[in-house]
């Protein structure tokens, strides 16, 4: 069992905290805070165990890796390598993603001997093909207009929920807290820049034809990282090249996209996504699943702030008739949609 201390509390960090009880291999031991604020009394009184603190140079523990979590808010770069340089003089290791590993590398030199990266590498060195091999298992993605719309989360309630169902399910997420749970992580060659489109198409082809192979699923559920287009000249959401090159990869049976909270949105506007995702990707959304974030630019900034809401979903309900959707955070109308999600592919299904 790792003990590991936890940077910055985000989204991500209080969803490890709130379900510490599927964790597994590792114990958080502390969370360090930017502001002292960030976590209310209410949370602090829940988990008497774990270490809220936000002076890392003044607090003494016995740990083994700091998890950064991703810079959902844009935070300062240098907050984190402070920290980074505080773990590398405790002579202990910083685990984060390659996402964020390269946005510190553009900036500061960093020791790749105290860095852990949480996405797996393959090795696979007899790798050579020109074509892709067919992977004849019904699949399902998760995909999203940009960051922080809730994939991850939507992916992890479909897999729980085919699973009650008794489908062997085989899950992939571009999270890095699926690390920490019985799932698994999209492979580190889909962020690597030195690899091109197509070359990581038939790659994650050959890669998941392997374990599908070897675990025999009944469904397979893919997580797609980052947005199905640029949000705007800023936030370009690598121009959906790792969904490219997934929806390439395997032919996706249903896919469901996951949106901001626009207050204006209409069934116009969720049948012009529709038409994208059919066009750019060649794939069928079924449904929309609707967050509770907004994004918008910062003032006199280049940066994409997100603002954590609590939407008026009913309103939203009642004003888009002929389109499937569903607010993330409502289990009821949630589970409707996976179970006809489940229902359109049981031709495809072998149950167990």
């Amino acid at each position: 069992m790792k003990k590991i201390l936890i940077y910055p509390y985000n989204n991500d960090a209080k969803w490890l905290l709130m379900n510490q009880e599927f964790l597994k291999d590792i114990e958080i031991i502390g969370i360090l805070m930017n502001q002292i604020n960030d976590v209310d009394q209410e949370t602090r009184n829940k988990f008497p165990h774990i270490k809220f603190f936000t002076d890392f140079k003044a607090t003494e523990f016995e740990y083994d890796y700091m998890l950064m979590c991703e810079n959902i808010q844009n935070f300062n770069l240098d907050f984190y390598y402070e920290v980074y340089k505080c773990v590398k003089n405790a002579k202990k290791k910083v685990m984060l993603s390659i996402n964020l590993l390269k946005d510190l590398r553009n900036k500061y030199e960093i020791d790749d001997s105290f860095i852990e990266t949480i996405e797996p590498k393959w090795n696979d060195k007899s790798f050579k093909s020109d074509t892709c091999e067919d992977i004849e298992v019904p699949v399902v993605t998760i995909m999203g207009m940009g960051r922080n719309c809730d994939k991850f989360s939507t992916a992890i309630a479909l897999n729980e929920y085919a699973k009650v169902k008794g489908y062997n399910t085989l899950c992939f997420v571009s999270n890095y807290c699926g690390k920490f749970i019985n799932v698994k992580i999209l492979p580190e060659f889909l962020f690597d820049d030195n690899i091109c489109l197509p070359n990581k198409i038939l790659m994650f082809n050959h890669y998941l034809a392997q374990i599908v192979e070897k675990e025999s699923p009944d469904l397979v559920i893919l997580e797609c990282p980052g947005g199905i287009m640029p949000i705007n000249e800023y936030e370009h959401n690598f121009f959906a090249e790792v969904t490219l090159a997934i929806t390439n990869a395997v032919i996706i049976d249903v896919a469901i996209l996951n949106s901001y909270f626009y207050e204006n949105a209409n069934e116009d506007f969720f049948n012009g996504l529709i038409e994208i995702c059919k066009n750019k990707f060649n794939v069928s959304v079924e449904a929309f699943g609707i967050c509770g974030q907004q994004y918008r630019q910062g003032y006199g900034t280049k940066k994409i702030t997100y603002r954590f809401m609590q939407p008026d979903y009913e309103t939203l309900y009642k004003s888009i008739k002929n389109v499937d959707i569903f607010a993330v955070s409502d289990i009821e109308k949630r589970e409707m949609i996976f179970d006809k999600a489940i229902k359109s592919l049981e031709n495809n299904i072998e149950t167990i």
